[in-house]
């Protein structure tokens, strides 16, 4: 049975602190900092994490990369900041302390690789003030809503997103 308490702590969180900045795609070279949501839920995380470090690095941008894990057995992972479930509060929002990774939101572009489950990612996703917003389900309302991603693994989306960070003028 589900706790009845959940989904109106996320209302009344995401009431609070969701973000009311104005979004719009905009070219990569405007965007100084980047956060990536990512599910370990998925198989091939750290080759997911791998590529989209390499890519950021490449284009010298200063980056986060937070990996989900509601697993019980605690992950450890290079070139990321994986939010446990000690991370997390009761009700899927990222605790904030001095204990914690930080979630700010104060990024300029948030990509959001994590699956419609992890509400973690949503959560951050609508709390960010980001000034550009890429996800894969709609209900995030993200800015570049990318579509038909079953089959595909989180490193395949990202390297279709990057591919469409590179066109963008």
């Amino acid at each position: 049975m589900k706790n009845p308490f959940i989904p109106i702590a996320r209302s009344l969180s995401l009431l609070r602190h969701r973000s009311k900045v104005k979004t719009s795609m905009c070219p990569l070279n405007s965007c100084k900092t980047v956060t990536v949501f990512v599910d370990a839920s998925q198989a091939g995380v750290q080759d997911c994490v791998n590529v989209i470090e390499s890519y950021f690095t490449g284009k010298k941008m200063a980056h986060k990369i937070f990996v989900v894990n509601h697993a019980e057995p605690a992950l450890t992972l290079n070139a990321c900041t994986v939010l446990n479930r000690k991370d997390i509060k009761w009700f899927g929002r990222p605790k904030r302390s001095k204990k914690h990774p930080v979630v700010n939101g104060e990024e300029d572009l948030f990509i959001n690789l994590a699956s419609k489950e992890c509400y973690t990612a949503y959560y951050a996703m609508r709390c960010s003030k980001a000034k550009y917003k890429i996800g894969i389900y709609p209900e995030a309302k993200p800015d570049t809503l990318i579509t038909n991603t079953t089959g595909y693994s989180q490193k395949d989306i990202f390297v279709q997103i990057s591919s469409v960070l590179n066109s963008l003028v």
